[in-house]
């Protein structure tokens, strides 16, 4: 699990929400099946990481939103 929170908090680094491939996540060796519980975002539960959300989207791409303590 902190393996996947390191790789998030680097990719993330000055971003609050933004798209990437799947594959360029798996390569960087982010497990999708490792999450910490579910976010309820946009009406939807969605898997999380402590403060990351992680949405699928079209074309093999994730949106990943970093939750701030204002959101």
């Amino acid at each position: 699990m902190f393996s996947n929170f390191r790789i998030l908090t680097e990719i993330m680094l000055n971003q609050t929400d933004t798209q990437f491939h799947k594959e360029y996540l798996k390569g960087k060796g982010l497990d999708f099946s490792v999450h910490s519980h579910y976010f309820h975002f946009e009406g939807i539960a969605r898997t999380a990481l402590y403060n990351f959300v992680m949405i699928p989207i079209a074309d093999d791409k994730i949106r990943i939103i970093k939750i701030t303590d204002n959101d």
